[in-house]
């Protein structure tokens, strides 16, 4: 008697569409989901005295990287930080620029910083912590970074919102002309 194919046939197709569905919906379900990344987003403005010098140096590059990380909190790593410099961050500094950038001796650099958050709840309270500072607590921040003076936070502005990865997910609106992924050079 020849062996059965019709069952080892059947077998084999419902092992197939079993493993295509257990793979589409954990793939559906990760996109679908952001996979849990979100972004907090903002930007400041540091007068140094300097700016072509100071955005190819390596060593203040990675300390405005670690004041963002410090400000952000335990949640957040400095390599999770990427800086776009300089950037155009947008409206909100406009009214700054009109006044007190004009009388300063020094030279000024606009960075906009993006911050990669794990988990909703993370990335709000990293939102929350950065939109609560000013310019000179991330002033102090930075200095206490980057020692010797030169180099100070002038104005600040942090998206009180974190942004989804997936942005189904997003939880406000960007701020108004800010993206930090379209200008600059990303130093992330």
């Amino acid at each position: 008697m020849p062996p059965r194919t019709d069952v080892a046939l059947g077998a084999a197709v419902g092992t197939v569409l079993g493993t295509a569905l257990a793979v589409s919906l954990g793939v559906g379900l990760g996109i679908s989901g952001g996979l849990g990344v979100y972004f907090a987003v903002g930007a400041l403005t540091v007068s140094v005295p300097d700016a072509s010098s100071f955005s190819q140096n390596a060593q203040a590059i990675q300390a405005v990287k670690r004041t963002l990380a410090r400000m952000a909190g335990d949640e957040v790593d400095e390599s999770a930080v990427e800086l776009v410099l300089p950037c155009a961050p947008g409206a909100f500094f406009a009214a700054y620029r009109a006044g007190a950038l004009r009388r300063r001796l020094q030279e000024t650099i606009n960075i906009c910083f993006n911050i990669q958050v794990e988990g909703e709840d993370n990335s709000i309270r990293v939102c929350q912590r950065l939109s609560e500072f000013g310019p000179g607590t991330a002033d102090r921040y930075l200095g206490a970074e980057l020692p010797g003076g030169n180099a100070h936070v002038i104005n600040w502005t942090a998206a009180p919102n974190p942004f989804a990865a997936n942005p189904n997910l997003n939880i406000g609106e960007p701020p108004p002309g800010f993206n930090p992924s379209e200008t600059g050079v990303a130093l992330g």
